[in-house]
């Protein structure tokens, strides 16, 4: 079965993927304080994320919301990637 994920970035976004039924809505650089507001239009049903400038220091900050998913990407921007590729061979 697919999933659809729909990225909002305000309240007629919000509105629009509730209407859509999608399974999960992603409310994107959306400040603390307006979160609640938005999670109110999302019936429990859906899975909610929030994701966009959020660090470790502003995790407290998000504890007494209801959302399911928090997204750091802090913890990867400042990594230097490795590029490892392997080349497979099957001999029959």
């Amino acid at each position: 079965m697919i999933k659809v994920v729909v990225e909002v970035e305000d309240q007629h976004q919000v509105l629009e993927a509730v209407d859509a039924n999608v399974d999960c809505i992603l409310l994107d650089n959306i400040e603390v304080k307006d979160l609640p507001d938005l999670l109110n239009l999302i019936p429990t049903t859906v899975l909610t994320e929030v994701s966009g400038g959020i660090t470790l220091q502003d995790l407290p900050k998000y504890s007494n919301l209801p959302v399911d998913v928090i997204s750091l990407g802090c913890l990867t921007h400042q990594i230097e990637s490795l590029d490892i590729s392997a080349d497979v061979k099957i001999y029959a």
